[in-house]
Formats: structure tokens, C-alpha cells, sequence
């Protein structure tokens, strides 16, 4: 026989705030600019969006900032079905850049098929 236990439904709210640091601070600060900065790392020379203190493959500290176009390819998409959660999700590589970006679309209520092209 199973117990019915009470339960109690309350909301949490948990201010805060971050710290960007100096990396971070500038990735959007040139974002504001209409810009997308990346960091390349010194081994490895690849370019990371959004920009990177140090390089995760190499370990290296990256210093040197490269301006990336906002064009890029995608990669990688999928759809979710669920009614609470009516979007698609996208993965972007802008050009330059060495790690996709994923995004969230928002699709209209009516729309039940996705394609890669509304993306």
C-alpha cells in the first residue's frame, strides 16, 4: 500500500549577480558594437566564440582577439515536439570559428512541420 505524502508548493527567488571578467567584457561590449569577437589560442590556432580566457583543448592562455562574420553554417538542428516547449534548437558555426553555438527559434503555434531552411 503506498503512503500519500503532503506536499508544499512555494517559489524560490535567488538574486544574484556575475562577474564577467575581462574576457567576457569584451565579447560583449563588442556585441553591443554590432560585432562577434572570438579568442584564438596561440598551439592550436583555433577561434572560440564567444571568447575564451585560455583555450580548453590546449590549456594555453588566448590573447590574441579575432573579429568573426556573422554568417556561418549550420550544423546541427532539432525539433521539439513537447506543448510546453513548442521551439526548434540550431546549431551555428560562424565563420572563422572553431565551436557551434546553439540557439533557441521560437515557432508560431500553427506551424507542426519543421524545416531546415526556417531555422
Amino acid at each position: 500500500m503506498a503512503r500519500e505524502y503532503r506536499t508544499l508548493k512555494t517559489e524560490v527567488r535567488l538574486p544574484y549577480e556575475v562577474a564577467y571578467g575581462a574576457t567576457w567584457t569584451r565579447f560583449f561590449e563588442g556585441l553591443k558594437d554590432k560585432k562577434i569577437y572570438g579568442t584564438r589560442c596561440k598551439e592550436c590556432k583555433r577561434v572560440l566564440v564567444p571568447a575564451r580566457s585560455f583555450c580548453p583543448r590546449c590549456f594555453v592562455t588566448t590573447d590574441e582577439w579575432v573579429e568573426v562574420k556573422e554568417e556561418g553554417t549550420l550544423v546541427a538542428w532539432c525539433y521539439t515536439k513537447l506543448p510546453v516547449f513548442r521551439d526548434a534548437n540550431r546549431a551555428s558555426l560562424c565563420d572563422r570559428a572553431h565551436k557551434a553555438r546553439w540557439h533557441r527559434c521560437q515557432l508560431p503555434p500553427f506551424d507542426r512541420r519543421i524545416r531546415p531552411e526556417q531555422l
